[in-house]
């Protein structure tokens, strides 16, 4: 890489740094902190390049030093997303708040050379336990990973991060940022329970009583069947059914009609 190009890949840390980085980031994201990295490692030679800068080459100064912890991948640098000032003070120092929170060393805390864009941690820096990422290691678990839900954010949870960002087709970078939250929450969310339906049973139509339109044709049958006799002399039906009809379903009017044609057909 030219030495005039910064590295931004946090993926170049040390991997202390990294996961203290993206936590920063996702805490940062959280509280509303609209920032994005500048810088994470860098070289000797670029670290010269810029120290040259307002010294031996012209432009504003932009280093105190040539052994910076960039240097050692241990370090980043931010900005301020616009359309705010690229620098502004109100937000660094707020992102220094939440670096403080997490036993970050911000830049804007020294006594001497303040610089509010910088970022740093020890090899021996530990994330504390956090709420944020405990919740995040129990989605996570939620979709079949397996891990200890202690609320920091290592190396285990970094990876199923990124594996996670890699199935569902986002930017792969371990930090869980809102996009990769969404994702992950509309991952784990129930699927709304079945509601069973009561499918309304099918009409069983012959148990319906005969409609007022048939009753009178009906009740007219059977008089006429009760009051005539057939070729064997007898009357068709020997029990007058027409008093019947009012309470009489469709289906036994249907067995009186099959009876009354087939005795009429003897």
């Amino acid at each position: 890489m030219s030495v005039t190009t910064s590295n931004r890949d946090i993926n170049a840390l040390h991997p202390v740094a990294q996961q203290a980085c993206r936590l920063f980031l996702q805490e940062c994201e959280k509280a509303g902190v609209k920032i994005f990295i500048t810088e994470t490692y860098r070289s000797q030679e670029r670290q010269n390049y810029l120290y040259a800068q307002g010294r031996t080459r012209p432009g504003k100064i932009v280093t105190w030093t040539l052994n910076s912890n960039h240097k050692s991948k241990l370090a980043w640098d931010i900005a301020v997303i616009p359309p705010a000032n690229l620098y502004d003070v109100v937000t660094l120092n707020r992102a220094g708040a939440i670096a403080r929170k997490l036993g970050i060393t911000w830049g804007g805390d020294w006594k001497y050379n303040i610089d509010r864009p910088h970022f740093e941690v020890k090899s021996s820096w530990r994330a504390p336990a956090n709420d944020t990422v405990k919740e995040l290691q129990r989605l996570l678990n939620k979709i079949g990973y397996k891990l200890d839900v202690d609320g920091l954010y290592g190396p285990a949870t970094t990876n199923a991060v990124k594996d996670f960002q890699k199935v569902n087709d986002l930017t792969v970078d371990g930090s869980a940022g809102s996009a990769t939250m969404a994702a992950l929450e509309k991952a784990t969310k129930p699927s709304p329970p079945t509601v069973a339906v009561d499918t309304p049973k099918e009409v069983d139509e012959m148990a319906q009583q005969l409609p007022d339109t048939q009753k009178k044709d009906m009740k007219n049958l059977l008089e006429h069947a009760y009051n005539t006799r057939g070729k064997d002399g007898k009357p068709i039906f020997s029990v007058n059914h027409a008093p019947k009809v009012d309470t009489m379903t469709r289906g036994q009017a249907t067995d009186l009609l099959i009876s009354y044609v087939a005795r009429t057909a003897k």
